[in-house]
This record gives C-alpha cells, sequence and structure tokens, in this order.
C-alpha cells in the first residue's frame, strides 16, 4: 500500500493503571497480509516488546478489534518481528496484554502490509476480497463489503452476527406419548421446540408420523408451532385395535411455501389395545381393588384383635404382682362369726334357753335372743 506519514494517523495510549496500546488508521479497508514491529537498541526499554497481540477492525475502538496475531516473548534490542495477520479492516493495532508495566509500550516502527479494497466494487450479496464472500442470509442480500454484516437484519429463519446460522427445528431427544380414545383414534402429546423464536412462530409447525408393525412412515396430521403453550397434541384416526405402531413427531418449517423438516422425535413403540381387552383389563383391576380391600380389613381386624388380647394379658399380670391390692385369702369370712360387726369390734351374742321348751332331741334345742 502506498507509504503515508504515520504521525498523522496514529494514537497511542499509555495511562498509568491501564493497559498500553497503539493503532494506526489507514483511512480505508484494507486486506491485511502481515505487520512488522521494530524495536528500540536501548536495554532499559526494549524488554517491553513482548506479551502484545495485533488487532484489526473498522473503528477506532481498540476493544473492538479482532486479534489476528500474538507474540509472547521478548524482541531482541534493535530487533524486529513480522507476524501474519490475515485480516480485513481500516485500524491496525497493537495492544500489550500482560508483563510488568502494561502501561508502557516501546516501538520504533510500526510497518502494515495488505492492499487496499476500496477500488473492488462488489455486488449486492458479495463481500470480501475478491467478493468471494456471499451474504445470503442477510435480508434482501444487503450487506457490508468489509465483513458481510447484514445491512437491515437476517432473513427469515437465519440468526447470529453475520445471519449465517440457519435455524431447524428440532425435537432430538424427547419422547412424545400416545393415548387411546377408542378402538380407531389415537392422541399424541409432546412438548414443542423451546428454540423457536415467538415472531416467527407461525413459519413452524409439527408433524405426526406412524408406522404399523415396524412398517414405512405415514405421515399423519400437521399442527402449527403455538408460542402461548409448552405442549401441543393431535390425534390420529383410523387406526387398528390389537396393532404395534411406532409413532414419531417431525417439526418441519415453511420455507416459500415449502415444508422443510427438521430433527424428529425419538421413536415411541406402542400397542392398542381393543375394547374386551380394556373392559377385561378394567374388570380384573376392580377385583384386584376390591381383594386388596378385603385382605386389608382382614388385617385390620387380626392386628386390633392382637392389641387386645396383649392388654388384657398385661393387666391381668398386674393384678396378680401389685402388694396394695387386697388378696382373697385376708377377707371375712361369714361362716365363723354370727353376729354383727361395727368397725373392728366383734359384739358378741348371749342366749339362754327358755323355760318350758327344752326338747329331748339335742338337735331340736331352740334358743332365743335375750335382749
Amino acid at each position: 500500500m502506498p507509504w503515508k506519514p504515520i504521525r498523522q494517523y496514529y494514537r497511542l495510549n499509555t495511562t498509568v493503571g491501564e493497559k498500553a496500546w497503539f493503532y494506526v488508521d489507514l483511512e480505508e479497508v484494507h486486506e491485511i497480509y502481515n505487520v512488522t514491529m521494530y524495536n528500540t537498541f536501548n536495554p532499559g526499554a526494549s524488554w517491553r516488546m513482548q506479551e502484545f497481540a495485533i488487532g484489526v477492525g473498522n473503528t477506532s475502538d481498540v476493544t473492538e478489534h479482532t486479534e489476528c496475531a500474538y507474540h509472547e516473548t521478548p524482541v531482541p534490542p534493535g530487533g524486529h518481528v513480522t507476524l501474519d495477520c490475515p485480516a480485513v479492516g481500516r485500524f491496525v493495532s497493537v495492544a500489550r496484554h500482560k508483563g510488568l508495566q502494561t502501561w508502557y509500550m516501546t516501538i520504533c516502527e510500526f510497518v502494515v502490509i495488505g492492499r487496499s479494497m476500496a477500488r473492488i466494487a462488489c455486488k449486492r450479496g458479495s463481500f470480501g476480497v475478491n467478493c468471494i464472500g456471499k451474504c445470503s442470509g442477510c435480508r434482501d442480500d444487503e450487506c457490508s463489503a468489509v465483513d458481510g454484516r447484514c445491512s437491515d437484519g437476517c432473513r427469515l429463519l437465519f440468526t447470529g452476527e453475520f445471519c449465517r446460522e440457519e435455524r431447524t427445528p428440532t425435537l432430538k431427544g424427547s419422547f412424545p406419548s400416545v393415548n387411546r380414545n377408542n378402538e380407531s383414534a389415537m392422541s399424541i402429546t409432546w412438548t414443542q421446540d423451546p428454540a423457536i423464536p415467538d415472531n416467527h412462530a407461525q413459519y413452524y409447525g409439527y408433524t405426526v408420523a406412524y408406522a404399523v408393525s415396524y412398517g414405512d412412515m405415514i405421515l399423519g396430521p400437521s399442527i402449527a408451532h403455538d408460542p402461548s403453550t409448552e405442549t401441543r397434541s393431535v390425534v390420529v384416526l383410523d387406526v387398528f385395535p390389537c396393532m404395534e405402531y411406532d409413532v414419531q413427531v417431525r417439526p418441519y418449517r415453511k420455507v416459500y411455501g415449502v415444508k422443510q423438516y427438521g430433527w424428529s422425535s425419538e421413536t415411541v413403540h406402542v400397542r392398542l389395545s381393543s375394547e374386551i381387552e380394556i373392559k377385561a383389563t378394567a374388570k380384573w383391576k376392580m377385583i384386584a381393588m376390591l381383594v386388596g380391600c378385603v385382605s386389608g380389613a382382614i388385617v385390620l381386624i387380626q392386628f386390633i384383635v392382637i392389641i387386645v388380647l396383649v392388654l388384657r394379658q398385661r393387666k391381668a399380670k398386674a393384678t396378680e404382682t401389685d402388694p396394695t391390692l387386697p388378696s382373697r385369702s385376708d377377707e371375712p369370712n361369714p361362716s365363723m362369726h354370727c353376729g354383727k360387726q361395727s368397725g373392728d369390734t366383734l359384739i358378741e351374742r348371749n342366749y339362754e334357753m327358755l323355760e318350758g321348751h327344752r326338747q329331748n332331741d339335742a338337735s331340736n334345742d331352740i334358743y332365743q335372743e335375750i335382749e
């Protein structure tokens, strides 16, 4: 490129506490080939030319420059280093990254080798050296002739800084659920692709595919993507009972009215039961539930009986061993006393035979209480 007095187009920052940097403004966009830096002969300052990076950008903000080369070891006093720097831009910079006194920088000469791109006028939809880059993801194919950045945003279904990432819908790793509605219908439910942008939802959708007994997949009903809900469901008709099915959900996007399918969900293998099998299953479930209830009741009754017996046994044992309770041998015997008791004093009764009533038979003696 043509030589220009560098002092008219450079800026140097050596603020204490900040990392030193230096850049040159080439005034127009260039394709950069390499950069050569010459060091001072002064040994007291030459050690500063180490651990620095070369950057290229289209603004004067060095922090936005893209690094194209890095040099770590010290450049000898009076020596130089040439670094390949394949990049395109208007500003070329050098900045120290680490080491001692990073706010100092010593440069005797800074040479940038490349060629101007101002004379090359790329057509719409192309950019870069010899216009070999294509900005096909940009809206209306409008992009910068320098780096390909889109001038008016991305086309539909494209994302990323340069609109080069094509958004393909995917359900990879997800498993849909299948439920039988009746003998000729089944419903499929799945979780939608959460990465689909809400403003592009109308261009995305899902198609249910199914096959009978490991046969070829048949495309079933389709449904649009709905950003207001997490899951979607569809009903597949005209299926056969007592048959095995493979089911999967295929996401798609519409490009110019044509469906382009992305990653399908995992395939689910199911068997659809007949109405008779469903009724029989329900009947056996009811029987099993009743048996379980009866068994539970029996176990509960047995448990209660065991608890009652244990409590009775413990009560009887406590009565026999408690010394404060009276024993049966200590109770008074009515046959041993013929009289009334008052407290602890026994009142004796005196009896005397009545005159004129003495009997000959001793067993028939009559006594009368003397008052």
